[in-house]
């Protein structure tokens, strides 16, 4: 990001989403601060999750928009000239980074003045978006293909912001007195004097990703065997209560219920004062991550810990790798049988890891994987196996490696030799040669593109000649999209390449054309590398 002579840089970041969301903007956040000191960063959030965002340490300026406005935001007119004005006070921005991946955010930030935009921004035709930046674009290409990604949501965005990547800290600003009264609220709710409080998380915004409370009790019960010092605390929103109840009744032991007892300033100053949150993949396992607590996550169905795993170090997850995971909403099994494949036994054994007990290794039953993340040399945080078959991860690794290199990172030696997939791996020769398939067809299309840009060069061109070869494009586009489909990552990112092409005609459109089919070309030669 570069700002205008004279002045600090000024970064507007557009995040129209929920708690978990906003928690897992605040590396972006304090990244842009330790990269342009004395950057002006402005937030637009919803006005519904405000008490998150007023927490969030690297927002100089917020501002809100009703959830009820955001379809006619969408829709411009007064709605969207009233949310620019208000984004407009203090000038241009050097950079508007849209992290809410819709048309209403696109339209912000299409309206908005700024001299870069990254993420999702309007077409070149009325009606259509496009993605600007290649860490957008990878991004938007990971969803077909989420078992092959690697990297932390949170690490693309600050990929995206262009800023450099790098251990954070506390990401929120939770005053002292907030905290005195999360400790006076515990001890209020039955806290023992000396107990290792571990929180307990049972809901989620989507019911589906929540493990059952039976098993979080039996979890709890062996946990006990070994730590009676362990004392938990159940917290959840008012609706959730049923939940703690089950909890209760199945546990059948001593627990601070918590349940709607506090704001969100309140709950982030109570994260930061257990000694572990237990949780499913939910806006609380973000905030407590975000607070400087350590968490175990349990993630099934459609969560999946690469993409939404706790950002920092020291975090545990728990992740089902059937084949089918992660899955879709719409593809979801009715039986929802992935979280039946953890067992309180394992959740138990991890538990205790994460509260520092030397136990024997991990027990792992098949097609389940437990993980750990910690900060790479490069400066972006991984989780790795622990426990459990991870020849998925070396198939995932393999294309880590190859996009860091593309994406300008530096990498760690260690990591990418601990990782590296076995040479006669099925899937992963499926996938060489998908991506051999891919290099070829986009190295035909640079070809033919100079083919035109050279009928052009020499003089005016026979117009049957600039036909065939402008045929020969779209054979190639064709054919690149129908070998896809083993890797689809990179096949999704060259469409988005390419519909980032302006309307021009020849020859600046075949010049266009090269230079994103060279840029293709290299991205293949780079992951087969």
């Amino acid at each position: 990001m570069t700002s205008g002579a004279g002045r600090a840089p000024r970064l507007l970041v557009v995040q129209l989403t929920r708690m978990g969301d906003i928690a897992m903007t605040l590396p972006l956040l304090a990244r842009a601060k330790e990269t342009w000191p004395g950057a002006e960063i402005t937030l637009l959030h919803l006005a519904e999750f405000g008490a998150t965002a007023r927490l969030a340490r690297g927002a100089d300026r917020l501002v809100a928009a009703p959830i009820a406005d955001l379809a006619a935001i969408e829709a411009g007119g007064p709605a969207l000239a009233d949310v620019v004005g208000r984004l407009r006070d203090g000038g241009p921005y050097d950079l508007a980074v849209n992290l809410t991946h819709d048309a209403v955010g696109a339209a912000i930030v299409g309206a908005v003045e700024t001299r870069q935009i990254a993420g999702q921004a309007p077409g070149f035709v009325a009606g259509e978006l496009r993605v600007l930046g290649d860490y957008a674009k990878y991004l938007f290409s990971l969803v077909s293909d989420r078992r092959g990604n690697l990297f932390n949501l949170a690490d693309i965005q600050i990929g995206m912001a262009g800023a450099l990547h790098g251990p954070v800290g506390r990401l929120l600003d939770v005053s002292e007195e907030r905290r005195e009264e999360a400790r006076r609220l515990l001890a209020a709710r039955g806290a023992r004097p000396g107990a290792t409080v571990v929180a307990l998380q049972l809901g989620a915004a989507q019911r589906h990703r929540a493990w059952p409370p039976d098993r979080y009790a039996a979890a709890a019960r062996l946990v006990a065997k070994r730590r009676p010092d362990v004392q938990w605390a159940i917290g959840g929103a008012p609706e959730e209560r049923d939940l703690a109840a089950e909890f209760a009744s199945s546990f059948g032991g001593d627990a601070i219920d918590l349940v709607g007892a506090t704001d969100v300033p309140g709950l982030a100053a109570l994260l930061g004062e257990v000694a572990l949150l237990v949780s499913n993949d939910t806006g609380p396992i973000h905030l407590a991550a975000a607070a400087g607590a350590k968490t175990v996550g349990l993630y099934f169905c459609t969560a999946w810990f690469s993409e939404t795993g706790p950002y920092g170090a020291g975090h545990w997850i728990i992740q089902p790798t059937p084949t089918c995971a992660p899955c879709l909403s719409d593809t979801m099994c009715a039986a929802r049988r992935c979280r039946d494949m953890a067992p309180p036994e394992l959740v138990a054994s991890v538990v205790l890891r994460a509260l520092g007990e030397d136990l024997a290794p991990l027990p792992a039953p098949a097609d389940v994987a437990v993980l750990s993340s910690r900060f790479l040399a490069d400066g972006t945080l991984a989780y790795e196996p622990r426990a459990g078959e991870s020849g998925w991860y070396l198939r995932a690794a393999v294309q880590r490696h190859g996009w860091r290199r593309f994406l300008g990172l530096d990498g760690d030696r260690a990591y990418e030799s601990a990782w590296r997939p076995f040479a006669d791996d099925a899937i992963y020769r499926e996938w060489r040669n998908g991506v051999t398939k891919l290099r070829a067809h986009f190295e035909d299309g640079l070809a033919a593109a100079n083919g035109v840009d050279d009928l052009y060069a020499a003089g005016a061109p026979r117009p049957d000649d600039v036909v065939a070869l402008s045929r020969r494009l779209i054979e190639i586009g064709r054919a690149a999209h129908g070998d896809g489909a083993t890797a689809p990552i990179v096949s999704r990112f060259a469409e988005l390449e390419m519909n980032d092409i302006p309307l021009v005609d020849h020859p600046d459109l075949a010049r266009e054309m090269a230079r994103r089919y060279r840029r293709l070309a290299a991205l293949c030669r780079v992951l087969l590398a």
